[in-house]
């Protein structure tokens, strides 16, 4: 069978292609260099040869291909300065830009007066630290951070492009943001952002313990600077406000808190997870049409968390009654953890008599009962057992072994206990709602307390 030449193979895809788009290839330098393969004498010395040629061939079809997939993005002619006003601020180490918002005493971020943060007790952030009241919080010298960044993981590759921060001033409240318009901008930000710092002695943030403070202080040891945030007091209410309000609230994140606590509503709020996009977008394009929302977006962020320490505060009072029982309940394990016991009580029964449900009303109940126990008021502690005791719960069990060891231990008086063993025991059989785990481990201790009860009734003495 004879083989058809490359040339000739080559002509009628050609021939095809017209008759397809029933046009003819206009003059263009894919259409030359067709010309020139298909016409080219082989013959020749300068003749290409027939590899060289559909690799040129396909070179120029690609590169065309590509041209018309990615167009250069359209540089906006729309400066910064015009969508948002501000100013350039110049450091020995380079340039960024800084807005600067000044919100007044009487401005009202929801249900919330930001000139509330004046009359801030010096001890509200000390009882949200570790420290203890050993501190003495001053309101003009504490900063209010919180990062935009270009990406939510962390790692090298993220970096802090818009760094928020909102301090008191005999002006009002003053948010400024400091803002890098390209990477080579960081450098210059971070050692404003270390001047700043330097002026206060307290830091409050939202999550900035696990995730903006460490993400800055990395971008600090890339960009060879030492960093200053080691010198503040951090106090992060991440953590204060899952124990304040999680009961109530069980997703503590800040949009939420704002919808339920400061009655703040945001309008056209642009998402978290869209914000490293925006960011790469002006990147690109220069358009400040959409990053002026991150801009309110981190606004919003850092009044909000000026707000919430105010609510916090008024939370911790020695007269605040909650809207809501739970609240109580949260406020009297908050206390129990400050070992204050007597506040953590009044919060308890507060909750109790407010009309919990009867699966929390349970737990208040042994939280009390375990506070009486602490303070060696065991008559109040057992008529809670003994109550809890009339019931099939987790919460009984726990008030079994309580009133077991009480009959057994002050009272003498071993039939009465035995019996609370065989309740607990009865119970735990065929119990669908207690787990293996469960019914193994507590049967294990209760076995263990009837048999040595046994022994004492038949002997009448302890015999460990």
């Amino acid at each position: 069978m004879k083989k058809t030449p490359t040339r000739d193979k080559l002509e009628r895809l050609r021939l095809h292609h017209q008759l397809s788009t029933k046009t003819r290839p206009s003059n263009t330098t894919l259409s030359l260099l067709e010309n020139e393969l298909l016409q080219a004498n082989s013959n020749t010395d300068t003749a290409l040869s027939i590899k060289e040629r559909l690799e040129r061939l396909v070179d120029a079809t690609t590169s065309k291909s590509q041209k018309k997939q990615h167009p250069a993005p359209k540089k906006s002619t729309r400066t910064l300065s015009n969508a948002l006003p501000g100013k350039q601020i110049e450091t020995k180490l380079g340039s960024f830009y800084l807005a600067e918002t000044i919100y007044p005493w009487n401005h009202q971020h929801g249900c919330i007066k930001l000139g509330r943060l004046r009359d801030i007790s010096t001890k509200l952030l000390s009882v949200f630290s570790s420290q203890g009241d050993n501190i003495q919080i001053d309101i003009n010298k504490t900063l209010f951070l919180d990062t935009e960044t270009t990406g939510l993981a962390g790692g090298s590759g993220t970096c802090a492009f818009l760094v928020g921060l909102g301090f008191a001033t005999t002006k009002g409240f003053i948010v400024q943001q400091m803002f890098m318009r390209d990477y080579k901008e960081e450098s210059a930000m971070l050692a404003h952002l270390n001047e700043l710092i330097r002026s206060f002695d307290f830091l409050v943030t939202y999550n900035g313990k696990s995730f903006d403070v460490p993400l800055l202080e990395s971008r600090f040891v890339l960009s060879r600077q030492r960093s200053s945030f080691e010198e503040l007091h951090h106090f992060d209410l991440l953590y204060s406000a899952r124990g304040l309000w999680k009961a109530r609230i069980k997703n503590c994140r800040l949009i939420e808190l704002e919808n339920q606590l400061l009655e703040f509503k945001r309008i056209d709020d642009v998402p978290g997870h869209v914000i490293p996009e925006l960011y790469f977008r002006y990147i690109r394009t220069q358009n400040p049409n959409e990053i002026h929302h991150v801009f309110e977006h981190n606004r919003h962020d850092i009044v909000s968390l000026a707000a919430l320490a105010i609510i916090a505060e008024s939370s911790l009072d020695e007269n605040y009654t909650p809207e809501h029982p739970i609240d109580d309940v949260s406020l009297g394990r908050w206390f129990e953890r400050q070992s204050q016991p007597s506040r953590s009580m009044r919060h308890y029964q507060r909750a109790i008599e407010s009309g919990l449900p009867a699966s929390q009303k349970n737990k208040v109940l042994q939280r009390l009962a375990y506070q009486y126990k602490l303070r060696n008021d065991l008559e109040d502690a057992q008529v809670i057992w003994e109550q809890l005791a009339c019931e099939n719960t987790i919460e009984s069990l726990m008030a079994l072994r309580e009133l077991a060891m009480l009959l057994e231990h002050q009272e003498k008086n071993f039939p009465k206990a035995l019996d609370k063993c065989e309740l607990a025991l009865k119970r735990l059989d065929g119990n669908p709602r207690f787990s293996y785990a469960f019914v193994d481990r507590w049967r294990a201790s209760f076995e263990h307390r009837r048999n040595r009860l046994i022994r004492r009734i038949k002997t009448n003495t302890y015999t460990g």
